[in-house]
């Protein structure tokens, strides 16, 4: 299905936090997996990753493909005039169509494509101060501050990292900020995507994450507010490794067997965009 971000009215997610706190591990993140795809050989290239029908090469094209959006979605925000692209983006279709187009490239050509294109991204960050980290720009959400889509682009490929190397039997790397950053984002990305789909579920809702620890509370009303405060019993909370809850809440895992009802329906709005329906199958995260 088409995104239907939200342009007008409130900002359809707020997370509590320093402006420039995805700084570092967005670039941290980036430079280690563009340093492990140096590493890959060619059966490694060819392997199937945890995502649908996509090679590692695929995941990896994928990343180094969308790249560009973040930096024009930047940039064009830092000049007052943030795009307009996400109502014609099709979570289900229009990855697979950008990773077609781009085919016809060899490994060490994407191998290349990744390392250019994250380096504009890492520049493109390191050049923010703290008012360009609040400058609004478009993200999948619809406008946001700067902060959020970058918070998307360290998800996204901190997910796809792992979606490369489980698969090939690799421990992925794993560092608190990175985690933490990828939590609060995805589940706030659950209900901001819901919107769109008037499925959003209104109300408070906890998270307690260990290893490492995080805690927050996500309210859901006109739109979605992430406080870093600790849930009360008066709210359904998810609880568990920070790591495991990410990537449920990514459609990579089940939910802990004792995550609440509530949460289940929290993350119906991300399966809904995805069209995933109630498939448990691990599937493609960022689109």
């Amino acid at each position: 299905m088409l995104l239907s971000p939200r342009y007008t009215g409130p900002t359809v997610v707020t997370i509590e936090g320093d402006p420039h706190d995805v700084a570092t591990p967005l670039i941290r993140q980036r430079a280690r997996l563009a340093e492990i795809a140096t590493t890959f050989t060619d059966d490694e290239w060819s392997a199937p990753s945890r995502c649908a029908a996509w090679s590692v090469r695929d995941v990896i094209a994928h990343v180094a493909g969308i790249n560009p959006l973040y930096v024009m979605s930047a940039v064009a925000g830092l000049a007052g005039q943030p795009t307009r692209l996400m109502p014609h983006f099709d979570p289900a279709v229009s990855p697979l169509r950008m990773v077609e187009d781009i085919g016809s490239l060899s490994s060490a050509q994407v191998l290349d494509l990744l390392i250019s294109s994250n380096a504009e991204l890492i520049a493109t960050a390191e050049a923010l101060d703290d008012l360009g980290w609040s400058t609004v720009a478009e993200s999948p959400l619809g406008e946001v501050p700067i902060r959020l889509l970058m918070s998307h682009a360290l998800w996204d490929s901190w997910v796809h990292e792992r979606d490369i190397l489980i698969p090939l039997g690799i421990e992925p790397t794993v560092v608190a900020d990175e985690v933490v950053a990828s939590l609060r984002y995805v589940a706030a990305l659950t209900q901001g995507f819901a919107f769109g789909a008037g499925m959003e579920c209104r109300g408070r809702f906890g998270i307690e994450a260990t290893d490492p620890d995080f805690h927050c509370v996500m309210a859901v009303e006109d739109a979605v507010t992430v406080r870093i405060e600790h849930p009360d019993e008066s709210m359904p909370v998810l609880r568990g490794p920070a790591v495991d809850l990410t990537e449920a809440l990514s459609t990579r895992l089940p939910l802990p067997g004792a995550a609440p009802p509530e949460w289940h329906r929290v993350l119906g709005g991300l399966k809904h965009t995805w069209d995933l329906g109630n498939d448990p199958t691990p599937r493609l995260v960022s689109r």
